[in-house]
């Protein structure tokens, strides 16, 4: 029984991957491949202006991190953060499942200067932020979409439902700013039968988990300030999203405001989101702006074109991550961890 279902988990993926990948050339056939070439070429500058946008919001989710990170990054430059963050996004482009492919490769990258422990916390805490300023920009976009958008009712109870889930998500994520991640979670797993035995060989003291837990809290319990301007400059960032799509419709003509745009944007991030297990969201992504174009009296088959800017911009910023992580392997810095002051002495 227990390898059916470990063999099911391995291949439903996979097939929801064929099944995305025949729903893409499916809507190419009747888009036209020509037609794709053509509407890339009118929209050559905006393409330049949607790749440029990314430079903002990388600064934007740099400076959330460095903001979280408080003491605890102290001996770490801004520049070695904004490194990280747009290879770290690389990598998480780059990965089939999830797009979480760049945290490890973060916390490796951390260990030399926070020590492996502090790395590992530093990059939870900020993975953190970032999903809850994702969650905000979408609960504040699928509430704009209800009342902004006649939508048939089918679409409209999926929005209700999405919202609620949205909500859950936010409200935890917030509760393990203010009571910790790792203790909790260690109790959680030795309470279980397999993972119980994961803990037995990997064993982790109370005071580590401690430390690490100082990391994931310390801005939301001593520094209110500090975690409510990281939230929002993730909230600014995926505002800033939103023009991508805005400019890739406006760029072959399409009349859109950036209103529109903030519907759209919501709703194909939504479906994305519930369809997270597609490898590379391949078929997904078109599947999103296909939902809701209609809605604005567009051609639904300008999927294509919008999710191919989307992946154009995608490659792009994955070879620039990809020159970063070697620009970054070949820099042998570290700091000692022990140079870093513990949890609450920071002024």
């Amino acid at each position: 029984m227990e390898m059916r279902q470990a063999w099911l988990r391995s291949v439903v993926p996979w097939l929801l991957f064929a099944g995305g990948l025949g729903f893409f050339l499916y809507l190419l056939d009747r888009f036209g491949v020509s037609t794709l070439v053509h509407s890339m070429a009118t929209a050559r500058w905006s393409l330049l202006e949607i790749v440029s946008l990314w430079v903002p919001i990388y600064l934007l989710n740099t400076t959330a991190w460095w903001l979280l990170l408080g003491p605890y990054g102290w001996g770490l430059s801004y520049g070695r953060l904004l490194a990280l963050t747009v290879s770290g996004f690389a990598l998480n482009y780059a990965t089939p499942f999830a797009h979480l492919g760049g945290e490890p490769y973060k916390a490796y990258a951390l260990r030399r200067d926070l020590g492996a422990s502090r790395a590992v916390a530093a990059v939870v805490v900020y993975r953190m932020v970032h999903m809850l300023g994702h969650m905000l920009m979408l609960i504040s976009g699928a509430v704009f979409t209800l009342f902004w958008v006649p939508l048939p009712p089918s679409v409209r109870r999926g929005l209700c439902l999405s919202v609620v889930g949205l909500l859950a998500v936010a409200f935890l994520i917030i509760s393990r700013h203010r009571k910790g991640l790792f203790a909790p979670l260690l109790g959680w797993m030795t309470r279980s039968g397999f993972m119980r035995r994961l803990t037995d060989w990997w064993p982790l003291s109370p005071d580590v988990l401690r430390e690490m837990d100082g990391v994931v809290t310390y801005a939301y319990r001593h520094r209110a300030g500090r975690f409510l301007g990281a939230v929002l400059l993730e909230y600014f960032s995926r505002l800033l999203m939103v023009l991508e799509v805005y400019l890739a419709l406006r760029g072959i003509g399409a009349s859109v405001s950036l209103l529109d745009a903030v519907v759209i944007h919501t709703v194909w991030s939504i479906v994305i989101n519930v369809l997270f297990v597609v490898p590379f969201s391949v078929g997904v992504q078109e599947g999103g702006f296909y939902v809701i174009l209609p809605a604005f009296h567009l051609d639904p088959l300008v999927s294509v074109y919008v999710g191919t800017v989307v992946r154009l911009r995608e490659l792009i910023w994955i070879l620039i991550g990809l020159g970063t992580v070697v620009g970054l392997g070949r820099r042998r810095t570290g700091v000692s961890p022990a140079h870093h002051p513990e949890e609450g002495t920071c002024p």
